[in-house]
């Protein structure tokens, strides 16, 4: 018998090559990111260590790639495969890059070497991803801002709430703001204050509108989604103190099995106000509190792998009605000369559980890509309130409010003539019934609309330039003489280093329930519902220019406002108390930012300046001073894991809307402890007892006090944790 075939087989496989490559694990990525793939080879070569930049690997996908884990720098070659990436080694150091226009890592010098021209100016190396602020926060996406907040500091501001500060564009309570949360329309704002800022992966926002001139910005907010099976639970605690007390319990759960993701969320508030408020001259003192909880659940399959399904669902309620007490109160247009009398005035919200129901499909069909969702919104309240006065008898009114809104929007995009067409489309039906009630009196106001919208856009490259160009069709039922097609445009140049982008659109605008209620006057403002809706809509036409180079953003907006809706206010026994509004022909509205965003070693800083303004010449009046306000925010980055945060703003007194603003300011402090599975920050607001609110509006002269209206000068102390986090 011939054992040598025998001895040959037994010689290599007791070879150490042979046993090695016995031991090594076979590695199969398939729908990953390069990102996850360099992270798990990186674990694999325990003596390499592999930086990458995470932001900008993260949206490279794999299918079906196996790699045989011999040899490290193959392994990365593999991976990287037909993708624009280049390789830079230092000893057992591997930099991976992402060879786009934008430079990376530029002049690298490793640690522990740390020079002061380092090109890179603040970096943080752990084993698996290199950490860069060479990037700047802002970049632009066709027509679209896009902030970056994963791997920046911004990810310690605190919620999705105070993400929204450092967008230079953007204001809560703008007219035409909307805000979405992957790509959920966001109808409360406790949703945003319960996303740590720590989930969000980057903001989009964009001031051209496409599905509707109703919304004027759309404010994108994407988070990280897990795509592992496993589960996690996140806990949140947080306790404020100002004048009064504050808390807020959040427990998050999130499921990941196969081709299912579930998530859901409840949180508990408690809420003590006080205030010291003095309107014309007339001092008051208000108390209120309110409890309410809140909870989210939603699901979504993969049911293939080009269709996806999914549900939302929040509930939102009170737990006790508002209450809200005044003190030494008088109704200073009765009785002018009577101060210091015993009076009250009593104010309750029972608030009706506010339901909030989403459904959307994405879908891969051919060459096209498809988005659709359906929503259905409904929530009430019934408020009152009681007057008690020495020369008069009690006086109880009550409101009750129903707010109901279905709506359907599509979205449709595909590859075309080496460019991009998109079509949009949307169809929502709103509905609002105010009825009334008085001693004396029942009155009703019902108002229902449908809008039909949609639109066509077609974008394309060419070279270094982007245009884009676009028609919005809307309609409305109750708006016969609504401008009904609204053209948009925008030009854009993209360079290695910097990008210029000039755009213009058209849209309409509709009074606001409060314009078209002439006798929303005084205290029962939200009450009144009498009032003929005789307002007719506005054309805004506006052009905006932004331009961004390195960590430098810049943007110039100017509005012209066609039957622009002014204040005029009227007078009762020589003091003003009523406010109508009126069209006037045009008004010339303003507005302009700058940003710039730098970072030096553990130091990073956002400085911002804006300025907005109008000019307007109505009843004799010119409404022309403009608002400038600054922000300065810092970011340090201390040793043992911990940070810290300094903001501060200032804002000059102006004209805004049909209101005028006084100055105001503010100075913010946090210090903030990371650990692996928690962080644990404690937060000052309001450090100089500066952010008091003076405004001329609705015809009356209100300032708060230092103890004022919004409590803002806190103390918060938050808790957040992984209870339980098991992904593979």
């Amino acid at each position: 018998m011939n054992f040598r075939p025998l001895l040959i087989i037994i010689v290599v496989l007791l070879h150490p090559a042979v046993f090695i490559w016995a031991q090594q694990d076979v590695m199969r990525f398939d729908n990953v990111s390069v990102a996850d793939a360099l992270s798990a080879i990186n674990q694999h070569y325990p003596d390499n260590s592999i930086h990458f930049v995470r932001n900008e690997l993260d949206t490279l996908r794999l299918s079906g790639i196996m790699v045989k884990g011999q040899d490290v720098l193959d392994d990365i070659t593999h991976i990287i495969g037909k993708y624009p990436i280049g390789l830079k080694i230092f000893g057992n150091h591997i930099f991976v890059e992402y060879k786009h226009d934008r430079q990376v890592f530029g002049s690298l010098q490793l640690p522990p070497i740390k020079s002061e021209e380092e090109e890179i100016a603040y970096s943080r190396i752990l084993n698996e991803v290199l950490f860069s602020h060479k990037l700047p926060l802002f970049d632009m996406k066709g027509s679209a801002m896009s902030l970056r907040v994963a791997d920046t500091p911004l990810t310690l501001a605190g919620s999705a709430f105070d993400l929204l500060a450092y967008l230079p564009d953007v204001r809560l309570g703008m007219p035409g703001l909307m805000i979405r949360i992957d790509g959920k329309i966001v109808t409360n704002y406790s949703e945003l204050t319960e996303l740590d800022s720590e989930q969000v992966d980057r903001i989009d926002y964009s001031s051209i509108p496409q599905y509707s001139s109703r919304q004027n910005i759309i404010v994108d907010i994407c988070t990280h989604r897990k795509r592992e099976d496993g589960y996690s639970i996140h806990m949140a605690s947080q306790y404020s103190q100002g004048y009064r007390g504050r808390a807020m319990q959040l427990v998050k759960t999130n499921m990941h099995k196969g081709k299912w993701d579930a998530q859901a969320s409840g949180t508990y508030r408690y809420d003590a106000v006080s205030k010291d408020l003095m309107i014309n001259g007339y001092s008051l003192r208000d108390r209120y509190e309110q409890n309410s909880f809140h909870l989210n659940i939603g699901g979504e399959s993969r049911i293939t792998k080009h269709v996806t399904i999914g549900v939302q669902y929040q509930l939102f309620t009170m737990l006790n009605p508002i209450k809200q007490e005044r003190a030494d109160f008088v109704e200073f247009f009765d009785l002018p000369n009577v101060q210091g009398l015993d009076n009250s005035w009593n104010w309750q919200l029972d608030n009706q559980p506010l339901h909030d129901l989403n459904i959307y499909l994405k879908a891969l069909a051919g060459a096209w890509d498809l988005n659709a969702t359906a929503n259905y919104y409904h929530d009430g309240t019934v408020i009152s309130e009681d007057i008690e006065l020495l020369y008069e008898k009690p006086d109880h009114r009550s409101n009750v409010i129903e707010n109901t809104l279905w709506s359907v929007r599509t979205d449709a995009g595909r590859s075309l003539w080496n460019g991009r067409l998109q079509l949009m489309g949307e169809y929502a039906c709103t509905g609002r019934k105010d009825k009334y009630l008085r001693q004396d009196s029942s009155d009703a106001l019902t108002r229902e609309r449908m809008r039909w919208s949609g639109s066509i856009s077609y974008l394309k490259h060419i070279g270094k330039t982007e245009g884009l160009i676009g028609l919005l069709y809307e309609t409305i039922d109750t708006e016969p003489n609504l401008q009904k097609i609204c053209p948009f445009a925008s030009l854009c140049y993209l360079d290695n280093r910097q990008k210029f982008q000039l755009s213009y659109s058209r849209r309409s605008s509709l009074p606001t329930y409060g314009q078209t209620n002439s006798y929303a006057f005084h205290n029962v403002e939200i009450l009144s519902v009498k009032g003929d809706p005789t307002l007719s809509s506005s054309i805004i036409d506006q052009f905006q220019l932004k331009y961004i180079r390195d960590g430098f953003y810049g943007s110039i907006s100017w509005q012209r406002v066609d039957g622009f809706i002014a204040q005029s206010i009227e007078k009762y026994k020589g003091f003003q108390y009523c406010s109508t509004y009126t069209n006037i022909d045009h008004a010339n509205l303003y507005s302009a930012t700058m940003n710039y965003h730098h970072a030096y070693r553990n130091w990073t800083s956002q400085y911002t300046a804006t300025m907005r303004g109008q000019y307007i010449e109505s009843f004799n009046r010119r409404f022309c001073k403009p608002i400038v306000e600054f922000k300065w925010s810092n970011q340090i980055k201390l040793s043992h894991g911990f940070s810290f945060m300094l903001n501060t703003s200032y804002l000059t007194s102006g004209n805004e809307g049909t209101s005028w603003q006084k100055q105001t300011g503010q100075l913010d402090a946090a210090l903030t402890k990371e650990s692996k599975n928690w962080t644990l920050q404690l937060k000052a607001d309001d450090l100089l007892r500066t952010g008091t609110t003076h405004t001329i509006y609705y015809g009356k002269d209100s300032e708060y006090s230092r103890r004022c209206y919004d409590d803002k000068q806190r103390i918060m102390l938050t808790f957040r944790v992984n209870l339980i986090n098991r992904f593979k």
